[in-house]
């Protein structure tokens, strides 16, 4: 699992441009690698809903049913993210 999505955990998320502006400074200041990606998300949306259909039909979990964000308030950018990627 960590093998499939590891690129994707690479990313910084924040919530708009203005964010990503001053993140991207403090990178430079510090710095810090600017090879990862920093994506604006919309941290207002829920987590998708994957259909049964676009789940795995052989009896292996689906990677999102995997994944647990320890922080609710995260949780919905995060898989939004993981799944969009």
């Amino acid at each position: 699992m960590e093998r499939v999505i590891s690129s994707a955990l690479e990313a910084y998320l924040v919530s708009c441009s203005e964010d990503a502006a001053v993140l991207r400074k403090l990178m430079d200041a510090c710095n810090v690698n600017r090879m990862s990606p920093v994506v604006t998300v919309n941290f207002n949306l829920p987590p998708h809903a994957v259909p049964p259909a676009r789940k795995p039909a052989n009896g292996f979990p689906a990677l999102v049913d995997q994944l647990s964000v320890a922080e609710e308030e995260f949780r919905g950018p995060i898989l939004n993210y993981l799944i969009d990627k």
